[in-house]
């Protein structure tokens, strides 16, 4: 519904520019005395807005993702961020992308899956993102723990290289490492430090790089790209065969420092008892076999001596009658003597024949 010039008016006069964000080429000459503008990127104005995310002006090395007309670019390092009131200055310089193809464009390229790429142990280097902070046009810049949405204190961020765990369908779980000693590391049995063996090929790891175990993080395919390392000509580049990997004995210390990081201590000597657990199960279970098949012949065999032994009894019965028969058609004995007559007769055979 129009509602005339005076209502529109009225209503355009309450809208103010409260921030403007202008970005600009860095040369290397800002924060000197020179007359040069700097080359304008691009400007972004919010309207009505009282408070904006920004990079961290106090961390240097930020790489952000913005698309300006004109630039091919669109990987950008956060060199410099200036405030002047409600206008901010953001000085850019162009990130060298040369040669990082990230995952995702790895496995539409060579047509296989992450699965067949990535494997245990395997060390990626992982995109987490950046910690904004909030900006109000005061100067100053203040904590975003206000916006649960973005990446919060403590929480992993900026590019690091990693230690894939597990790759799904899904996402690649990862562990993340780091080069500053963690405070605990002598206490904690989930951290522990790279041998030279792990980064002899890898020339993106220092010497001093530790495995963080307790901070398992699944991330997508489009943060994943493969570190930096020796190829065989012996320069350094990202090799798309992510065939980079820890050393079979870090892969041991790995497997126990997830142990205990769920609590069950020393993974090998588990695995050890419960391999040997579980041989003595095998033998116990062995022999129960053997005893439950001597058991099943040795009723066999009671079965089959009861059948014999009922046959016998049943000719002794038969025998008996014939002769019991005989001895009262001789009139040798009554028939109230002749059981005891023939009973008599088998004992002094028995003993004849003990003799």
């Amino acid at each position: 519904m129009y509602n005339g010039p005076k209502a529109n008016s009225k209503k355009s006069s309450e809208i103010r520019v409260t921030l403007t964000v202008s970005y600009y080429l860095f040369d290397g000459t800002q924060g000197e005395e020179n007359t040069t503008k700097p080359t304008v990127l691009g400007v972004e104005s919010y309207t009505n807005i009282n408070e904006i995310l920004l990079p961290d002006s106090s961390n240097a090395n930020i790489t952000i993702t913005c698309y300006f007309d004109g630039h091919q670019t669109h990987r950008w390092i956060v060199k410099t961020v200036e405030f002047n009131g409600h206008n901010v200055f953001v000085y850019l310089a162009p990130r060298d992308t040369e040669g990082e193809i990230f995952l995702q464009q790895t496995m539409k390229r060579v047509h296989k899956s992450a699965m067949q790429l990535l494997r245990f142990g395997t060390i990626v280097e992982v995109d987490f993102g950046f910690k904004p902070k909030i900006y109000k046009g005061t100067d100053l810049q203040t904590s975003a723990k206000r916006y649960p949405d973005v990446v919060q204190h403590l929480e992993l961020h900026k590019r690091r290289p990693a230690i894939v765990l597990k790759t799904t369908r899904r996402g690649v779980q990862v562990i993340p490492l780091t080069s500053q000693e963690p405070e605990d590391y002598a206490t904690n049995s989930s951290v522990f430090k790279l041998s030279e063996d792990s980064l002899k090929d890898c020339t993106q790891l220092g010497k001093g790089s530790y495995v963080l175990s307790h901070f398992i993080q699944t991330v997508g395919y489009s943060r994943i790209l493969p570190p930096l390392s020796r190829s065989r000509s012996r320069q350094s580049q990202r090799l798309e065969t992510y065939r980079v990997r820890i050393s079979r004995d870090d892969e041991k210390r790995l497997n126990t420092a997830l142990a205990h990081n769920i609590g069950l201590g020393d993974y090998y000597t588990n695995k050890k008892s419960m391999s040997e657990n579980k041989q003595k199960v095998k033998v116990l279970t062995d022999d129960n076999e053997k005893l439950e098949a001597t058991m099943l012949q040795l009723k066999s065999e009671s079965d089959g001596l009861k059948q014999e032994l009922t046959r016998i009894q049943q000719e002794h019965l038969t025998l008996r009658e014939l002769l019991k028969d005989q001895y009262l058609r001789a009139k040798l004995c009554t028939e109230a003597e002749v059981d005891i007559q023939i009973d008599n007769e088998l004992i002094e055979f028995a003993e004849v024949a003990a003799s």
